[in-house]
């Protein structure tokens, strides 16, 4: 994370050497000063040198990749099993023999006594 950001900042820095080297060669500073530039030009080797140090020392402090790999893979722990749910088989419902049966529709129908 780090080397990108400085990676970013050397770009810059970059840039910056090339606007103090127009400068240089067309012989303009503006309002700045011969001293200002010259602050310049230092503070640009200054933070060229702190973002490669800062890079070098992410680099040695950052594991290899094939340990990070190897780390968690000792760590893992198993996968639980997932258990499958059990079939549920229809109940028939029993009646209690203390209760009575209804009469069906058909027997309704079966009287036929209003005729007579």
């Amino acid at each position: 994370m780090i080397k990108s950001q400085m990676d970013r900042q050397l770009g810059v820095l970059k840039e910056l050497d090339e606007l103090i080297a127009r400068s240089d060669a067309e012989g303009q500073t503006g309002t700045a000063s011969a001293e200002d530039v010259d602050h310049l030009r230092s503070y640009v080797a200054d933070m060229r040198r702190a973002c490669n140090v800062a890079i070098t020392l992410e680099t040695a402090l950052t594991p290899p990749k094939a340990e990070k790999k190897a780390e968690p893979a000792a760590e893992e722990k198993p996968t639980k099993r997932k258990s499958r749910a059990k079939k549920v088989e229809p109940k028939t419902e029993a009646l209690p023999a203390d209760v009575p049966i209804p009469e069906t529709v058909e027997a309704e129908d079966n009287d036929l006594s209003f005729l007579d």
